[in-house]
């Protein structure tokens, strides 16, 4: 039965067929350019010749591949086959949706029926804006991008293609000279369709700051259109520029400087930053700085009132003192008085 795939389960199941201990052959049931090796490089795949004994006890591996690229291995550990004799399979667990998801891994020299399911071999033209045929381009369902965009360049009137890096993955650009729309019809094949070509128009199509050369994006940019808006390097975050040109361009240099207005904004953006700006750094240290004379002034005035009381009780003690001193004052008087009237 071949090489079968639920998605539904995730179950892979391998058929192979062996000598009665060791495998001779993977049987081929994909057809969709996913193959297999088994114990990595060297060991035994699809094409090859050697002999491995899966059921020796030892552990294994099954690396699972798309246009020649691993995308996934599998340990196996210590295998058991669910078949008998010369008619054996393995069934291994490798999650829902592994190839669908092999859509996503893109080559520039893989067959692109590696990543569309059912393309089939055909042709289609190339138009201009004003209607009028300028190209047709022969395809097979084993080309890859690179050569798609080589057939394009060289059966296309003042059209190139190009192979773009794009985030992870490959894109192709399809460009005039002039920079011309240009629409893709009559495909006697399903690739139109299948790739979803569409039209940018004076739109920018990949683009980076100080980064990879050929434009390629590395996300520190935004494009919409032709306005380029820095995202994250340090120093220019914020800063847009349009192109107004109509070729692609490589390695451009930019130097920029900030107007006064611009400068003003953020240098009175920066003094009114809450936390953290001027104005309010200043605010926290008057009002930290009239905490402490406040602490002190409360502190003086403790002091005065305990002096006041201190000061209080001695004007008492120094009355009570006078009051005695005018009543012995008094006695006296009294008594030499009478001394002196019983002499006369």
């Amino acid at each position: 039965n071949g090489i079968s795939y639920d998605a539904a389960t995730g179950k892979l199941t391998i058929a192979i067929e062996s000598n009665g201990s060791n495998v001779t052959k993977i049987r081929d049931g994909t057809g969709s350019g996913v193959s297999f090796q088994i114990d990595g490089a060297g060991g035994f795949s699809e094409n090859g010749t050697s002999l491995i004994d899966l059921e020796n006890g030892a552990s294994h591996s099954i690396e699972i591949m798309v246009g020649g690229q691993v995308i996934a291995t599998v340990a196996l550990g210590i295998a058991t086959s669910t078949g008998a004799g010369t008619d054996a399979a393995f069934v291994i667990d490798i999650g829902t949706a592994l190839f669908s998801e092999t859509s996503t891994v893109v080559s520039i020299t893989a067959p692109m029926e590696n990543y569309i399911a059912g393309l089939s071999s055909g042709q289609f033209d190339i138009k201009d804006s004003s209607d009028t045929v300028i190209g047709t381009v022969t395809y097979s369902n084993t080309d890859s991008l690179q050569d798609l965009a080589a057939a394009i360049t060289a059966n296309v009137s003042n059209v190139t293609a190009n192979i773009i890096a794009s985030g992870g993955t490959f894109k192709i650009e399809i460009l005039h000279d002039t920079r011309d729309t240009l629409t893709f019809v009559s495909d006697t094949g399903n690739l139109v369709s299948s790739l979803t070509l569409t039209n940018t128009g004076d739109g920018i199509f990949s683009a980076n700051l100080d980064g990879a050369t050929g434009g390629a994006n590395d996300q520190s940019v935004f494009i919409s259109g032709r306005t380029i808006t820095v995202l994250s390097p340090s120093g220019a975050e914020g800063l847009k520029v349009f192109y107004n040109g109509n070729a692609d361009v490589d390695a451009v240099q930019l130097d920029f400087t900030t107007g006064f207005g611009a400068r003003l904004f953020f240098a009175i953006d920066a003094m009114l930053t809450p936390t953290i700006g001027l104005m309010d750094a200043n605010i926290s240290t008057l009002t930290k700085q009239n905490l402490v004379q406040q602490e002190r002034v409360d502190d003086m005035l403790a002091r005065l009132e305990q002096k006041e009381v201190s000061l209080l009780q001695k004007f008492i003690n120094m009355e009570v003192a006078l009051a005695r001193a005018k009543t012995i004052q008094d006695n006296l008087k009294l008594a030499l008085d009478a001394i002196f009237a019983s002499r006369s």
